[in-house]
């Protein structure tokens, strides 16, 4: 929280106890009120601390909770005031939900690429001929789906023998870059799935990839080298494809920096928008060894406000829809070598664990990426019919809505587009 959220938190707890100083005087009601109210103040701070709680929704409970336990409101006129008040509240939270948690529709997403082309690309090939080609060539953040790149690296270098798939890895040697409630529970999901066991080195290259763990990748990258991965997409010939840098070392950048030169927020943000590329990365992998050798940590995530996740997520690793749709048309099409592509396989295929994937593919492999404004996935298949396809969609810009929106539809659509091929053909008339 700033410190501006503390101030209006002990100004709202010094005027919800000053009533106090005349005790003798109120009643029973307006005592049980403080309590209540103090109770809930201090129980929504803490949930704010310990687990990222909105603060804004806690402000909203205050507000209804004031009304309620507030005698006035208790008379025929402010019922009918409030009662108002809720009903209309309720009915556009009731659409909302509705349009936001309903059922999938995947044209709501083929409507969100016709709207937005400026930040959506859609890939699709089947078979070898690739039939929607969207503003494929545009680079767009990654996010998470970069780690398709660091888990090809690692096959590689399972081929080479320069990395073991079978070695013990420590849990303490990931647990230095994990940076708690940044990663919607991934990394601690993942770690429940090891049953206290300490994971191989293969199990961390799919935590990475199925659980999307950031401190499993932030170890990978450390490991296999950040030069042997970029050199990768060059010996690869993958075109439009930007240098990969640390995810946890650029997220911990502005809490270094805070620390490091003292910056405030509106400072910090300036410094943050007016830094090259180049300073970016460069602090991103400093902050990253600071990580690893315990020098710096990340204490408080609090720190890292919308408006620097926003900045986050614009300079994420960025790469067109076309380059993923190459990446993952060789590991289909077995262009690589056997311990490569199995390596691979074993990785991404997570979603054959699935019986329903089992009953209608030979082959299925997906990595998906989200940031607060950034929505990605790749998937490829073959199905029980030898049919292969690769799909890459990518989502940038997005609103709190219409990323919700969006996530309820998006393995609709993406779906649709492998069982319907007059869906293939409407969406073909429909994207230029």
């Amino acid at each position: 929280m700033s410190i501006y959220t503390w101030i209006g938190i002990g100004i709202y707890a010094f005027f919800t106890l000053l009533p106090l100083k005349d005790a003798k005087n109120i009643g029973k009601w307006k005592i049980t009120s403080i309590i209540i109210n103090m109770v809930v103040l201090l129980a929504i701070i803490f949930a704010h601390l310990f687990y990222s709680f909105n603060i804004w929704i806690g402000i909203f409970l205050l507000i209804i909770l004031g009304i309620f336990l507030d005698k006035k409101t208790y008379t025929k006129k402010r019922l009918i005031i409030y009662a108002s008040i809720f009903v209309v509240i309720g009915g556009v939270l009731f659409w909302l939900l509705n349009d936001i948690l309903g059922s999938p529709e995947s044209n709501t997403v083929l409507e969100h690429l016709i709207e937005y082309p400026d930040t959506s690309s859609l890939y699709f090939s089947k078979d070898g001929n690739v039939l929607i080609s969207y503003n494929v060539e545009e680079a767009r953040p990654l996010a998470s789906v970069v780690k398709i790149v660091v888990a090809m690296e690692y096959a590689f270098q399972v081929e080479e023998g320069k990395v073991d798939p079978t070695t013990i890895i420590g849990l303490e040697d990931l647990d230095v870059y994990y940076i708690p409630k940044t990663d919607g529970g991934a990394h601690e999901a993942w770690l429940d799935s090891l049953e206290t066991r300490p994971p191989t080195l293969q199990e961390v290259a799919k935590g990475m990839i199925q659980y999307s763990s950031n401190a499993n990748t932030e170890y990978l990258m450390e490991l296999l080298g950040l030069d042997a991965i970029n050199n990768r997409l060059e010996v690869l010939d993958i075109e439009n494809h930007e240098e990969i840098y640390p995810i946890i070392g650029a997220l911990g950048i502005s809490s270094y920096l805070k620390e490091k030169e003292n910056l405030s927020k509106k400072p910090l943000i300036n410094r943050l928008n007016n830094m090259s590329m180049e300073e970016y990365r460069s602090l991103a992998i400093e902050v990253s060894q600071l990580l690893k050798s315990k020098q710096f940590a990340v204490t408080d995530v609090s720190d890292i406000s919308m408006d620097i996740q926003r900045i986050w997520s614009d300079r994420l690793t960025g790469a067109s829809a076309e380059a993923y749709g190459e990446i993952v048309s060789r590991i289909s099409n077995n262009e690589f070598s056997s311990i490569v592509t199995s390596t691979l396989r074993d990785i991404l295929e997570w979603p054959l664990a699935y019986e329903s994937n089992q009953e209608k593919f030979n082959h299925i492999g997906a990595k998906g990426g989200s940031t607060a404004f950034v929505l990605n996935q790749v998937i490829y298949v073959e199905t029980k019919q030898g049919e292969r396809m690769e799909m890459v969609i990518m989502l940038d810009d997005l609103s709190l809505l219409q990323s919700l929106s969006m996530q309820k539809s998006i393995d609709h659509f993406l779906f649709k587009l492998i069982d319907d091929q007059d869906y293939i053909e409407l969406v073909e008339s429909e994207l230029p």
